[in-house]
């Protein structure tokens, strides 16, 4: 099964759909739900709060997100920081893992997860260089990308240092499909579809604590 770790597109049972607070939650198939630091506003962020909080047990709620931090879009960073805090504190309520946004915030980013090292957090979208990618799994996260985040010298040299046990491929909301991330993945890392399928598979599961398959 070619999983989507992330994506905001409804429709598919081999993927993680995300919503937001605002948002129906789909009628099947797996997602996760978080207050984006692009859509954060002070004056909803306790109602989208509450929302989260109402359906934190929800079966197919795998995990809290996405939330975050970027320093190039969104509120003032104080208020991005609260926000992101209490989705760390719904996930530890929810015993469920966290996926992260995070732009141009890494020192940030690094500081709080030194105080919740025993949770599960995914960084989506990483884009980032093999040096971080070394740095941010020795600290036990997981780190998922698309197609955006393997193109050119740059990105293929960032695949191929993320550690194969800490591996997650997304679509984002990227409209190709996840063959082709996995296609292009596979490609870049010398091995066939099948093996990478595989792998990604048991770092999902381990990843959420569960099997899903």
């Amino acid at each position: 099964m070619l999983f989507d770790f992330h994506t905001h597109r409804v429709g598919s049972l081999s993927a993680i759909h995300n919503c937001f607070p605002s948002e129906v939650i789909p009628d099947n198939g797996y997602f996760s739900m978080g207050i984006h630091p692009w859509l954060l506003r002070e004056d909803s962020m306790v109602d989208e709060l509450e929302t989260m909080l109402s359906v934190i047990h929800h079966t197919r709620l795998l995990m809290i997100g996405e939330c975050g931090i970027d320093k190039t879009k969104g509120p003032d960073l104080n208020v991005q920081l609260t926000a992101f805090q209490r989705q760390i504190d719904l996930s530890q309520i929810a015993s469920k893992p966290l996926v992260v946004h995070c732009v141009r915030a890494f020192d940030e980013l690094i500081r709080l997860k030194k105080s919740h090292l025993s949770q599960q957090w995914a960084l989506h979208a990483f884009h980032g260089s093999p040096q971080m990618a070394i740095q941010l799994c020795r600290m036990g996260f997981y780190l998922s990308v698309g197609l955006r985040q393997m193109e050119g010298d740059s990105g293929m040299v960032r695949l191929r240092g993320i550690p194969a046990d800490r591996l997650l491929l997304e679509t984002d909301d990227d409209p190709h499909p996840i063959g082709e991330v996995f296609g292009k993945a596979a490609a870049i890392l010398g091995m066939s579809i099948e093996a990478l399928e595989a792998r990604v598979v048991v770092n999902v599961q381990t990843f959420l604590g569960r099997s899903l398959f």
